[in-house]
């Protein structure tokens, strides 16, 4: 007998996920009982399942919560992403499942998760990665992170995904896809988290227990909120003491300190959107550091000449191959004429 996905997690799990609806394999749009909440092209035929199970993290790791409020947590729903699950059909082939994540699975994401995200919260983290990045460039002991898995030394305590992480004292640059801090035996100095609607409460309360259990000595959070169809954000500074965070509120102008890299970070409106947008500040100039047209444009630039440099080096690859294969024709042809 054949047990499907959706059978298995309501068995071990003995809950529902309310208001899913099927994915077709032409369609486009993902329903919860709240309404469509992603445009999505499907790779797969695939049907919408209730996610992995809720995970039960370890006691250290966060804050206590009222059974109330760990439902709320645990609860699968495609408002926060989903993953897709290879599973095997009645007739033997593979089939693909998108399964509806947890708060749970988007604080200890795995790879391919898909999270849904506005284009504001992307642009804030690309912007900061991009320019401590610039400042950076000549120091190959710091790493700037966007969206890469650290992995704690910390027993109990699991994985996250920052939107921005800093590294200093790293010995040996890697390609890395995840950070492992028991073995690069370094942690981040700086993490900044920009909060997105369905996920704040990860941000604004769960990783303030947990980076702190990380050792993390400073955490921001960009704290994005709609007011009046408006993004509005409001800036907190965190710093480590003695294990635990002592809250630092905005000062001047709203902005807080970022200690590790020397810089203001603050607040601007966007001209054509009237929406606020994180810009860093030279603390002896005043002036704001980068400009997103600017380092988009700088960025697509760069990604234009990568692809440019690739194409010649597929072209001179084949030239090589065309006269390689001549060198071998007029080799066969000597042969054939020698008497």
């Amino acid at each position: 007998m054949v047990v499907s996905l959706r059978e298995r997690w309501y068995n071990h799990y003995g809950v529902q996920a309310r208001g899913l609806r099927r994915i077709c394999s032409a369609g486009s749009l993902v329903y919860t009982d709240r309404g469509p909440l992603m445009s999505s092209a499907p790779k797969h035929a695939s049907r919408s399942v209730p996610g992995p199970g809720p995970t039960q993290s370890d006691p250290r790791s966060g804050p206590k919560l009222s059974p109330k409020k760990r439902a709320g947590i645990e609860r699968a729903s495609f408002k926060y992403g989903y993953r897709e699950i290879q599973v095997k059909g009645s007739d033997g082939d593979i089939e693909y499942e998108r399964a509806p994540l947890t708060l749970e699975d988007v604080l200890h994401p795995q790879f391919g998760d898909v999270h849904v995200l506005s284009e504001a919260h992307g642009d804030d983290c690309l912007y900061l990665r991009d320019v401590f990045k610039a400042r950076y460039q000549d120091d190959h002991s710091v790493v700037v992170f966007n969206d890469v898995g650290i992995f704690w030394d910390i027993p109990g305590l699991k994985h996250h995904s920052p939107d921005v992480s800093l590294i200093f004292g790293v010995k040996k640059r890697k390609e890395w896809k995840s950070f492992h801090v028991k073995t690069e035996k370094v942690r981040p100095a700086l993490i900044i988290e920009v909060t997105s609607p369905d996920t704040r409460v990860n941000d604004v309360k769960t990783k303030v227990e947990q980076y702190a259990q990380a050792k993390v000595p400073h955490y921001v959070i960009v704290d994005a909120q709609e007011k009046a169809e408006r993004r509005r954000v409001t800036l907190t500074r965190y710093r480590l003491a003695d294990g635990h965070y002592e809250r630092q509120g905005p000062e001047e102008h709203g902005r807080v300190w970022l200690e590790p890299v020397g810089l203001w970070l603050g607040v601007r409106t966007d001209p054509q959107t009237g929406g606020d947008r994180v810009a860093l500040f030279d603390p002896s100039t005043g002036q704001e550091i980068g400009d997103y047209a600017v380092l988009h444009r700088k960025r697509a630039e760069a990604e234009a000449r990568a692809d440019q440099a690739e194409a010649r080096a597929d072209q001179a690859e084949a030239r090589a191959d065309q006269a390689d294969e001549r060198v071998r024709q007029l080799e066969a042809e000597l042969r054939r004429l020698r008497p």
